[in-house]
């Protein structure tokens, strides 16, 4: 296990920046700087799940999450479902069955 220490704030502010695919505007990026409190992977979700500056930061992880997803696929959706009823481990052939897709 490896412990480690929240980013400083100019670096994160620096991976914002380094992710945008279109500018953000600054209160935008102070906004997910200080929502990922130095968690890089968290700023990158949040980079990703932010749409048009009008849509806004995404206030938490759960909200983060559900955009993410409504990104996916019908498809990929019906298999987040049923793995989710599932619990925490399900063989990939029990999930395929149970969703109903083909074998390839």
């Amino acid at each position: 296990r490896l412990e480690l220490r929240p980013l400083p704030d100019a670096d994160v502010t620096r991976l914002v920046r380094a992710l945008e695919a279109r500018p953000l505007p600054d209160a935008t990026v102070r906004r997910i700087v200080e929502r990922a409190e130095g968690n890089a992977f968290y700023a990158e979700e949040l980079v990703a799940a932010t749409g048009t500056p009008a849509d806004g930061v995404p206030s938490g992880l759960a909200d983060v999450l559900l955009i993410r997803v409504e990104q996916l696929s019908e498809t990929a959706q019906q298999v987040l479902r049923t793995a989710a009823v599932a619990g925490r481990r399900v063989g990939h052939e029990v999930l395929r069955e149970a969703v109903g897709l083909p074998e390839d």
